[in-house]
């Protein structure tokens, strides 16, 4: 789920809850793997929300690429035949990822400002939640591309995660007003999604597709409604 407070969802629902956040560039390369790694070891969710951003709505197709993103977690949690077959399937993309690794961890490491002790004591304290430290953004940074939704996809992950007494939502993450491709969204996705697609202000963006603390905690707010209200049902 991208831009979620589960603090906001805790206080308002007083369920317990956790966000483990993906990039769509790790989803293309290690898929589910997190999150089925999280529900291997915990009890079963009362809800499990997929939030994802429109364009998003169809899975990224990898093509061939070795995205950064996805071949770390692969490289840090599932380090087995498989990964080791994926690398030698694009062996220059895989000396590539080798220098990015090594140029991050010595050549471009933030060696006195701390910044990934900072991040990571925000996740752990939020429970999941992370936010970029740019500003608010003033402007559309260019349009979400238009990719018409997998419904097949979708439901495939409905079905995959309904089970053990767990109750399945997909959401669509709220749109930067500004961004012209809200028609085309809200009218593709309105079938597949739990929620309406909403717009959000551009102040409450600090990245394309990333909240500012203001607007992760308004995109929650609105969440923990829809849980209180089927709770209440």
């Amino acid at each position: 789920m991208t831009g979620v407070s589960p603090l906001v969802i805790e206080a308002a629902t007083g369920l317990r809850t956790c966000n483990i956040a993906q990039p769509n560039t790790t989803l293309a390369i290690a898929g589910t793997f997190a999150l089925d790694s999280y529900l291997q070891n915990n009890s079963r969710p009362k809800f499990l929300i997929f939030q994802f951003t429109a364009p998003d709505f169809s899975p990224m197709n990898s093509n061939g690429r070795l995205y950064e993103e996805g071949a770390l977690q692969l490289i840090r949690h599932k380090l087995d035949l498989q990964t080791f077959q994926l690398f030698a399937m694009h062996p220059m993309q895989a000396l590539e990822f080798s220098e990015f690794i090594l140029r991050t961890a010595l050549l471009d490491k933030d060696w006195a400002g701390g910044t990934y002790e900072r991040a990571w004591a925000e996740v752990s304290a939020t429970h999941g939640r992370f936010t970029a430290p740019s500003a608010p953004l003033a402007h559309c940074l260019g349009d979400l591309e238009e990719r018409a939704p997998d419904a097949q996809w979708i439901h495939d992950l409905r079905s995959k995660y309904s089970v053990g007494g767990t109750r399945v939502l997909v959401y669509v993450a709220p749109h930067p007003e500004c961004d012209n491709s809200y028609d085309f969204y809200a009218e593709k996705i309105a079938p597949f999604a739990d929620n309406r697609l909403q717009r959000f202000s551009i102040g409450l963006f600090n990245e394309k597709n990333h909240f500012t603390h203001e607007g992760a905690n308004l995109n929650s707010t609105h969440i923990a409604a829809d849980i209180a209200r089927i709770l209440h049902e």
